[in-house]
This record gives structure tokens, sequence and C-alpha cells, in this order.
């Protein structure tokens, strides 16, 4: 009854809301299911990469040498703070229970920003931090509800937003989006979203347009306020 239990719940766990950290920073990630006393526990990135096991029977940690010195495990609460976080550090984060079967008991989506600073007039790259299929439609919004771009995976045609028409152009194959002309009111955030049967955020990134002078800061840009 008990295993019957813990399975049920287990097929529960979901994703929590996405955490944003900025490059360097830390994240704190919880156990959000049941774990027993008999439990070995891991923590694993994207499926397949190792970070850190417990071992319940030798109270023994062990983590993997990618995160030897940025890892932090709590034995009484099962919970995993990584440190120095990089872009690459952007995933899936998921904990597993394993007794006489592995149970997912955890489940957190980060994406970790290294903001871009550029200066107004000029151009910006952003990459794509995620999967996306080949049946996905994408989309790429500023500041959570502003179209820039929607690309049509079917017809393989991509459609900019009349405000981004002329400075937005997009890559087919690597479905990054590169802004020109940036101005002080392109600020913001700008995510990425695959959608196939449901929206999924695949990138993420923080821009701020500077003025290049003084002088320009006085003129130009002394009414707007990030």
């Amino acid at each position: 009854m008990m295993l019957q239990l813990i399975f049920i719940l287990s097929t529960l766990i979901s994703i929590t809301e996405p955490r944003n950290v900025s490059v360097g920073d830390s994240v704190h990630l919880d156990i959000q299911d049941l774990v027993l006393p008999s439990d070995d526990l891991f923590w694993v990135f994207n499926g397949s990469n190792n970070i850190l096991r417990y071992y319940s029977h030798t109270k023994q940690t062990k983590p993997y040498p990618a995160y030897e010195g940025r890892v932090e495990f709590n034995e009484e609460t099962y919970s995993l703070t990584l440190k120095n976080l990089q872009r690459t550090d952007s995933g899936l984060y998921e904990a597993k229970a394993s007794d006489h079967e592995d149970r997912v008991v955890a489940k957190h989506r980060v994406y970790v920003f290294e903001p871009r600073n550029v200066s107004v007039g000029d151009s910006v790259h952003l990459d794509i931090q995620d999967l996306v299929l080949p049946s996905d439609d994408l989309f790429w919004v500023f500041n959570g509800s502003n179209n820039i771009l929607r690309y049509y995976s079917h017809t393989k045609q991509t459609k900019p937003y009349p405000a981004y028409e002329g400075r937005a152009e997009f890559n087919e194959e690597t479905y990054s989006l590169t802004l020109k002309n940036l101005q002080r009111t392109d600020s913001g955030l700008y995510e990425a979203k695959a959608s196939d049967h449901e929206d999924r955020v695949v990138a993420k990134h923080r821009v701020y347009v500077f003025c290049k002078s003084v002088e320009e800061e006085t003129q130009q840009c002394c009414c707007y306020y990030f």
C-alpha cells in the first residue's frame, strides 16, 4: 500500500515556477515529495548529468567532479544549493529517490541570466537555451506580452510583428534572434517560447540598452528609466 501511494504521488510531481537567477549567484532547490529514510537520493541536471548522490546507509554524500566546490547538500531536508551559476547551468534539475526503484521527488527549471549591455544603435544576438523540436512553432516576445516574431515550422515561414519589421532577423536553423538598431526602450526581458501542444519557454535574456555618451544621455535619454 505504501509503495502504491508513493508511486501515485510521484506521478503528480510537476515543475515549479521557473527560477530566474543571475550569473555568479546561487540557487536553492527543495524536495517536493516524500523521501524515505531507506532511500538513496541523487540530483541530476537535464536528465543525464549527475550532480550529487547521497547514500542513506552510510550517510555519505558524493558530488560529481563537475560540481565539486560549488554544490551543498542538506542531509535533513535533501535540498540542494548550487553556487556560482553560469549560463550553461540553465535547464531542468531533478531529484530522484531510489530504494527498489527510482522515483522523481523534485523538479525545478532554472534560467541563468547574464545581462547583455549594449549601446543605443547597436545590435544584440539572442540564442536558444533549451530543446526545440522540429514540429514546434516558435515565437519571441518582449517583456512578457509584446510579440516580436513568430516562426511556423510546418510552412517554414517567419512573421515579424509590425513594430520589429526591418529590425529583427531570425535564424531558422538555430532559432536565434538578432535585434538591430536598439533604443533605450528596448531594455527589458526577451523570451523564446516553443509551442506544439503547449507553450514552453526555451530562452530568456535580459538586455540593457545604454546611451554611448554623457551628451547622448542628457539630450536623448534623460527622460527614460529602466
